[in-house]
């Protein structure tokens, strides 16, 4: 886009609750990928399911600040709104998928399996690793029926001009020589 547009694009990342990152046109150049910094009166900070902050680069959960920009409260739930809370800081942000497509594909038991085709962010090698961490950040966070089965890497997932996946063209491969294809 910045090829196209020029620099002129201004990515951001952000929480209902209030907090967010942005990167200008020069920032995701020299670091393409970064969703950036926090914004001003915002805070980030990467924690584990044990709410311990990773080191810089590792993967977890991000956690925004709202600064001052404002104050968040679940509706009638004062309690839950504390329990999510941790203090945060400034730092760059990055994730490991650039997009996903997630589709049936056929299992000579189940009749079908969940595949994921995952395109990884610029600077991210596919591979076992990145597997085994996307299979483990799904297992708790999705019903085993909804986890996908295995994972797939693609340099880019096929869009038509105005951006809508072309599922099929992912899809029709895995589903070649059966009699049926959903």
């Amino acid at each position: 886009m910045l090829d196209w547009w020029g620099d002129s694009i201004y990515e951001y990342y952000a929480a209902t609750e209030g907090g967010g990152t942005i990167v200008t046109p020069e920032q995701w150049r020299e670091h393409p990928g970064t969703v950036g910094t926090a914004w001003a009166n915002s805070g980030i900070r990467i924690f584990d399911d044990e709410c311990k902050e990773v080191p810089r680069g590792e993967q977890g959960t991000v956690y925004m600040l709202l600064g001052e920009t404002g104050t968040f409260e679940y509706k009638g739930d004062a309690e839950k709104t504390r329990e999510n809370r941790i203090s945060t800081d400034d730092g760059l942000v990055f994730f490991s998928v650039g997009d996903v497509a997630v589709f049936g594909i056929p299992h000579d038991n189940w009749g079908e399996e969940i595949k994921a085709v995952v395109e990884p962010t610029e600077g991210v090698v596919p591979g076992d690793a990145l597997t085994e961490d996307l299979l483990a950040f799904c297992k708790d966070k999705l019903a085993r029926f909804k986890t996908p089965k295995s994972i797939d890497y693609t340099h880019e997932l096929p869009r038509d001009p105005n951006g809508k996946l072309y599922k099929r063209k992912l899809r029709d491969p895995y589903w070649e020589g059966r009699e049926r294809a959903i």
